[in-house]
């Protein structure tokens, strides 16, 4: 038995291109080497629509579900609490400008498209990675003696170790930001006093990369979603594991008040704050997304 601290590592969104390169699986072990000073139980989520990791990812995963992205239409169109607060699908696509440019927007304007598979696909487009994420928290059973993790981790399929970080960006060892990183973490997790060489807040419930970017107009925040680590104590009283997807969306819908809806990385920041989490930027940004990213429906309209 190790004698490690105990983590859950929750691994979530699209599996893409995992099973497409023998590379692709090494970079998925290499994320995962972060967090080689813990004992973790991984648990993993994914769509119907995206491949099943291949077996050398899987064989170590405690739990894995895939589930048809039709869920979150179901819940947003027929949830009682959403039905009680008069809550319409449409509230929930991340509408933009730039649309009006492309025909097929335009034939839906004219009544010459489905609308309401192109609101599917936009819904789930802006809002399934956040989704995907809560369904695979949904996965730690907080009745069996779940108060082992002294930490929650989030992290995507896709995640690569990047050669430079924005602590030290002209610095060609990777090896420097991975054992930065590890230290900031370890310090953060253990509450060394050692910590206020790099940060003074100590009081957060969740650790994020320094990758945060400030609006100048004053809106929503970007935040890099490859990881976020959660304190134990407050994911449990949050309710994190047990509170229905759908109502976070719903709560995030009736603050913004007919503003277009967030999106992404964008929402990433409604939702933690819906759940009273407070965040601390500090986690060198060493971490990026692999493998071919042309032909994404996010990245074509803008999402």
């Amino acid at each position: 038995m190790s004698d490690k601290p105990k983590i859950a590592i929750c691994v979530s969104g699209q599996t893409r291109h995992l099973n497409s390169d023998p590379l692709y699986t090494q970079d998925f072990f290499n994320v995962l080497d972060l967090f080689s000073e813990f004992d973790y139980d991984l648990y993993g989520h994914t769509w119907a629509d995206q491949e099943t990791p291949n077996k050398h990812i899987l064989n170590n995963f405690k739990n894995f579900e895939k589930e048809d992205q039709a869920t979150i239409w179901e819940e947003l169109t027929t949830n009682p609490t959403l039905r009680e607060r008069n809550q319409h699908f449409s509230q929930f696509i991340p509408w933009r400008s730039e649309w009006h440019d492309k025909k097929e927007y335009q034939e839906i304007l004219n009544d010459n498209g489905n609308f309401i598979e192109f609101a599917k696909q936009r819904i789930y487009g802006g809002i399934g990675q956040v989704w995907s994420a809560h369904r695979c928290f949904q996965q730690i059973d907080v009745g069996a003696g779940w108060e082992k993790y002294e930490l929650i981790v989030r992290l995507r399929w896709d995640n690569n170790i990047l050669h430079h970080n924005n602590y030290d960006p002209d610095s060609k060892d990777p090896n420097k930001h991975i054992e930065l990183f590890k230290k900031i973490l370890h310090l953060w997790w253990s509450n060394n006093k050692d910590h206020r060489y790099f940060f003074t807040d100590d009081t957060a419930d969740v650790l994020s990369t320094n990758q945060v970017v400030l609006k100048p107009d004053g809106s929503i925040p970007f935040i890099n979603d490859h990881i976020f680590v959660f304190r134990a104590l407050p994911f449990l009283q949050r309710k994190l594991a047990t509170k229905n997807v759908a109502i976070p969306f719903s709560n995030i819908s009736k603050e913004i008040k007919g503003d277009c809806f967030p999106a992404a990385h964008n929402l990433w920041f409604n939702w933690l704050d819906d759940f009273g989490l407070s965040i601390l930027p500090v986690l060198p940004d060493i971490t990026t997304g692999n493998g071919p990213s042309g032909n994404k429906l996010n990245k074509e309209w803008s999402i």
